[in-house]
């Protein structure tokens, strides 16, 4: 079986050194940007997310939400999600997974929409993804915390 490679930016050792020391000294500092970019993330995923005037109360777009930041002993880490406790929470995942205009009946949830699309979270994740580091480095003044 092959090994996976990761791909390793031009300086993204560093900066992952860097942001790791950020969490360790200043946990509520990188909570805050890593808030700041989660809230980008979801911003994005409301562009994509299926809106369907039809599913008053199943309300996909208004159920997206990007909770604040735990903070941890050794990480940070955020959450984004649509449907936890909303009436559009068995809308969620047939929408998000099934890549149809017109998906099955899933989980006993019937679903349509006419505008947007499946993996609206995921697409959005990974758009944002390769700007990610670098956005956070930015909010975060990562070159101060240099040795």
């Amino acid at each position: 079986m092959a090994r996976r490679r990761t791909r390793v930016l031009e300086g993204e050792e560093e900066l992952m050194r860097n942001l790791s020391r950020i969490v360790r000294k200043q946990p509520q500092v990188a909570a805050r940007a890593l808030k700041k970019r989660g809230d980008a993330v979801m911003a994005r995923s409301q562009e994509l997310v299926p809106d369907d005037p039809r599913t008053q109360g199943k309300d996909l777009k208004a159920s997206g939400k990007t909770n604040d930041a735990v903070i941890g002993p050794s990480k940070v880490s955020v959450t984004m999600h649509y449907g936890a406790n909303s009436r559009a929470g068995a809308y969620v995942i047939p929408v998000h997974e099934y890549p149809a205009k017109r998906p099955a009946p899933w989980q006993g949830a019937s679903v349509s929409f006419s505008r947007g699309g499946p993996k609206f979270l995921e697409r959005a994740v990974l758009e944002e993804a390769p700007r990610l580091l670098q956005e956070l480095a930015k909010d975060l003044n990562v070159d101060r915390w240099a040795r």
